[in-house]
């Protein structure tokens, strides 16, 4: 199963980590390391045409600014999660360039709506909702391919290919796929 997220940096996985150890007992907090933005579940496709069309999606994007500034519920799923009141531009952007670029490779995707958010907790009780004290400024700066694997301790990501968005640093764009 594949999904294209956005990685949060190590600093802004330890404040998140700080706002779980600031809600004890709401679920089952996911780890530091498995912290992630989803921008769009793929399911079943082929890696390779996924790959492809990440790197067209990233290659055509803008790095940008994501503010992590409330706290939120999702009952049906049971989610507990810190995210953003509306996704930027650029964002919205990358996430239909993402479904563009499927399409044309004739790739499944979800075709749910962007809701920009990180999990906190699974099966969890509903945290305070609304804005946080003092909101999260996130420089996305790429895009990532990433695995999803069910196992007896729940889902475990790797990270199966990276692109700097805009082409990054040296302006190609072409990403790094991981082994």
């Amino acid at each position: 199963r594949l999904f294209f997220a956005l990685w949060p940096p190590p600093w802004l996985r330890e404040a998140l980590a700080a706002l779980q150890r600031e809600h004890p007992g709401r679920g089952r907090p996911v780890s530091a390391e498995q912290m992630h933005l989803t921008v769009l579940f793929l399911g079943a496709a082929q890696p390779p045409a996924a790959a492809a069309a990440g790197a067209a999606a990233a290659r055509e994007a803008s790095a940008f600014r994501l503010v992590i500034d409330r706290l939120g519920y999702f009952a049906r799923a049971r989610v507990a999660w810190a995210g953003a009141e509306a996704a930027p531009a650029p964002l919205a952007d990358l996430h239909r360039a993402l479904r563009r670029e499927l399409r044309r490779r004739d790739q499944p995707f979800d075709g749910k709506r962007l809701h920009p958010h990180i999990t906190l907790f699974r099966k969890a009780a509903p945290p305070p909702r609304g804005a946080l004290e003092t909101p999260l400024e996130w420089p996305v700066e790429r895009l990532t391919l990433v695995a999803s694997e069910r196992g007896v301790q729940g889902a475990s990501y790797r990270v199966e290919a990276a692109w700097p968005l805009g082409g990054g640093a040296d302006g190609a764009g072409g990403g790094t796929l991981l082994e």
